[in-house]
Formats: structure tokens, C-alpha cells, sequence
């Protein structure tokens, strides 16, 4: 506190901006950590002989500066700055070399791809005529007859599928942001769940949109929340995962699927539908996608049923966006590489990926088994062919706390807190995934070290002074 009364004091210009440029230096000589929390706003005024409000927006830059994070109820934090960095960064460690077991990562379960991708490397080496195209510019939609596949593919599983209407991109972050540069312009309103994919929150940073979380339920997206939120302002576009929800684990119930299709119709805002998990089960619900195609950017690839290096994305859109959304694209990247997507169209064609989903979902069932056994007792949510489980902590657990005591254990997870938008209120919970293990024994030892953590005594949490 002495510092910053210094630090503030010697500064000119604005006491917020002061503020939050001392709580930089104090990151920078580490003189505050991540997880530490701040004073309250109260306390610190009176400390600093300033007004709360001037508290309240330095706090508030420092937290556009991503240097805090606010919790309704809880305080301000020191942001974790490896946080975005560590949800996608796939280097895992190996537990064998006496490193962390790292349940971090949602990534594809690691089976028969290696082979799948040297025999259609091999097939492709003795097509000299193919190579050639796949080495050529082609259009930045992507080749027809590869789209033409891709939409056959989305299409057996339920999803309104216009080969005309799809654009091929790297990966799904690509489409997001591809889809976000074509709609939005700087200062749009763009919303999303409370608790959504990181990647989304970083695309709407980049392109300068302002970015509020809904409320949720145990059916999805609080659809009063959202009608309400869209009277009051103009959203441009929702961002949504319907289906298998990236953290919570929630599949949106139909009804209220039906619902969000029909406010966001009634106030012409724009639906970015996420389905980059792609449970293609039978008892999926109704994509939205299919539901309102007129209003709806689809966003899907094989990263999550085959594997994420392919960096296979799809995006479908109206079909009004058609030619607006193609430029985005080329003046982004030109187009995709075709060759990824044509080892992709000959799994596909070949019934490569059917034998591989099955494979996938029998490994993943196993897996979630595994979870039941060993942590059934406490409250986890899992979809039982799916990657993710989300887990709601015991009372006496904080996340943060969770986290870093799990680390000490040998075994890391996420926070609820690295999914939150902005101050949106994270609840005590965690996501861990099954599948970045090698094997069901390395998966076992990892939930050994969870439980382990559950029932151990937590840490005295101090407030920074």
C-alpha cells in the first residue's frame, strides 16, 4: 500500500490511470502474484485519500489492461497472465518424467490418426496430378468438391447443409474470427454466455467489440436475460454453444433453443453457433443452424472427432453473407490449405472417421466411467461420450485456490474463472478433461490427485495490503 501511496503521488495525469499503471509495477516486480486480491474499493479510496469512483475505474483499467479480473462477491484479483496463454498451449507434459499430470486441455482422444494420416499421405504421393491442385490457389471458399463433402458430413448429422454457403478455414478460431471481422465493426455489442471458449473472448478483444456474458440455467442461455439485454441495447450477434457446453458441460434443451432462435429473429441479431465439440448421437437436439439458417454462422471442424494439427474449420453462413464473408476470408489468408481438407474429405470418404468417432466415443465412455468411480460422490456434470467435466467445488474450496493446490499435487485443471466474461460472476467450480492422456491409467492417477485436492484442507486466503 506504501508503494502505491508513493508511486501514485509522484504521478501525473489521471489518479485511475495512476492507479492502474502502479498495479502493473507491482506485477512486473512481483510484488503482487496471480490470485492475489486487491483491497476493496472502500478501503483503498481511504488509504489513497481519493473517491471510490476513482477506485472503481482504476480497477476497471486495469482490468481492460487484462492486469485483474473483478468476482462479484469475491474482490478483485491479480489475472493470471499465462491463463489464456495455458488454454491453448498443447504442450503436455509427459508423468512419467516426474512432471504434472495436465488435465487441462480439451483435445481429441489420441488413437488411430498417426495411421490414418500416413496411408492417405501415401495415396496422395502416387497422384501427381491431385498434388498439383492441392499445391495451386484455389477458391477462398475452398474446392468444390471438398465442400461438397464436408456438407454431406454435416449433414448426416442434422445440420442445414449448403455446400454453396460453407467456407473451408484453420480451425475454428479462424471461423470465429473470420465470421466477427465480416459482421461486427469496433464498439459492437456482441454477447455470449457468462462462461464461454477463451478463444472467443480473445477474437472480440482483438477486433475491438464489446463483449457481455448471459446468465445461464440448467437448459442454456437465460433467454430472459437475453430479450431483456436486447431491448435495452443492439446486440450485432450472440455467440453460443448449444451443444455440449464449453465449460459447463449443459446441452440447451430444445424449447429453449426455439426461444433464442425467435428473439434473436425479433431483434435481428445474428447467432455464431460453436459446435466445434460435434456430438453427432442421435439424440443431439436440433442444430440452430438448421433451425434458422437465414440467421445463423455455423462453426465446426474436426478438431475435437479427429485432431486438432489438421486445422480443419467450418464455417456456414446465410446465404446473404456468402460473398462479403469469402472476402473477409481472402483478405485474411487468401484460403485455407487445401490439403489438410482433402486427407480429411478421404477419411471422410473412405468411412476413415466413422470408425474413428466410434472408437473416440467407446474410449471416452471408458473414460467417463472412470469419473463416476471415482469422483461420483461429489458434484460433476459430463456428457458421457464427451472430453470435458465440470466440477463444482465443496464449500470450503475457492477455484484459484483449488488450482494451485491440485498443481502442488501433481495435476492441473481450470478455474471456472478462466472461462468468465469480463466481471461476470464465476461460480467455485472447475473443468477438467479426459481426454489429453495418453491412457485410462495416466487418466486414473490424475483423478487420484483431484480427489486428493477435494479432501485436503484448503489455504488461509489473505487479502493483499
Amino acid at each position: 500500500m506504501t508503494i502505491w501511496l508513493n508511486e501514485i503521488a509522484e504521478r501525473t495525469g489521471p489518479r485511475y490511470v495512476a492507479l492502474a499503471d502502479s498495479i502493473a509495477n507491482a506485477i512486473d516486480r512481483g510484488d503482487l502474484q496471480p490470485g492475489d486480491r486487491l483491497p476493496t474499493h472502500r478501503a483503498l479510496a481511504d488509504a489513497l485519500g481519493v473517491t471510490i469512483g476513482t477506485v472503481t475505474r482504476g480497477y476497471q483499467e486495469a482490468e481492460r489492461r487484462q492486469l485483474v479480473s473483478a468476482r462479484v462477491g469475491s474482490g478483485t484479483f491479480i489475472r493470471d497472465r499465462n491463463v489464456e496463454h495455458a488454454m491453448h498451449g498443447f504442450g503436455i507434459i509427459d508423468p512419467q518424467s516426474g512432471g504434472a499430470i495436465d488435465l487441462g486441455l480439451s483435445l481429441s482422444l489420441n488413437g488411430p490418426q498417426t495411421q490414418l494420416m500416413a496411408d492417405s499421405l501415401q495415396q496422395l504421393s502416387a497422384e501427381p496430378s491431385t498434388l498439383q491442385a492441392l499445391l495451386s490457389y484455389q477458391n477462398e471458399q475452398g474446392m468444390a468438391h471438398q465442400r461438397n463433402r464436408f456438407a454431406t458430413w454435416l449433414g448426416e448429422a442434422g445440420v442445414d447443409s449448403d455446400p454453396e454457403r460453407l467456407l473451408l478455414c484453420c480451425g475454428g478460431q479462424h471461423a470465429i474470427s473470420i465470421a466477427l471481422q465480416t459482421i461486427c465493426r469496433p464498439g459492437d455489442l456482441v454477447l455470449s454466455e457468462g462462461l464461454t471458449y477463451p478463444g472467443f473472448s480473445a477474437a472480440a478483444r482483438l477486433a475491438q467489440l464489446r463483449h457481455v456474458g448471459l446468465p445461464m440455467d440448467s437448459e442454456g442461455i437465460d433467454a430472459g436475460a437475453f430479450e431483456g439485454l436486447c431491448r435495452q441495447q443492439k446486440p450485432r450477434a450472440l455467440y453460443c454453444m448449444p451443444a455440449l457446453h464449453n465449460p459447463t458441460t449443459i446441452e440447451t434443451s430444445q424449447e429453449r433453443r426455439q426461444q433464442i432462435v425467435e428473439i434473436a429473429r425479433r431483434y435481428d441479431v445474428l447467432l455464431l453457433e460453436d459446435d466445434i465439440q460435434f456430438n453427432a448421437t442421435p439424440e443431439r437436439h436440433t442444430p440452430l443452424a438448421t433451425m434458422a439458417p437465414e440467421q445463423v454462422f455455423y462453426i465446426g471442424g474436426v478438431a475435437k472427432v479427429m485432431a486438432g494439427g489438421l486445422r480443419v474449420g467450418l464455417l456456414q453462413v446465410p446465404q446473404n453473407w456468402v460473398a462479403e464473408t469469402a472476402h473477409t476470408l481472402r483478405a485474411n489468408c487468401w484460403m485455407a490449405p487445401p490439403l489438410m481438407a482433402e486427407l480429411v474429405c478421404r477419411w471422410i470418404g473412405e468411412g476413415s472417421d466413422k470408425q474413428l468417432h466410434r472408437w473416440q466415443c467407446q474410449e471416452a465412455i471408458a473414460r467417463q466411467a472412470l469419473v463416476d468411480e471415482m469422483l461420483g460422490d461429489y458434484a460433476i456434470a459430463h456428457p458421457p461420450q464427451g472430453y470435458n467435466v465440470w466440477l463444482e467445488l465443496p464449500p470450503q474450496w475457492r477455484a484459484q485456490a483449488f488450482v494451485e493446490q491440485a498443481e502442488r499435487n501433481g495435476v492441473l485443471v481450470k478455474t471456472a474463472e478462466t472461462f468468465a466474461v469480463g466481471s461476470f460472476h464465476a461460480p467455485q467450480a472447475i473443468r477438467f478433461c479426459i481426454s489429453p492422456v495418453a491412457d485410462r491409467e495416466t487418466l486414473r492417477r490424475g483423478l487420484e490427485k483431484i480427489r486428493l485436492t477435494l479432501e485436503s484442507t484448503p489455504p488461509i486466503d489473505r487479502p493483499v495490503m
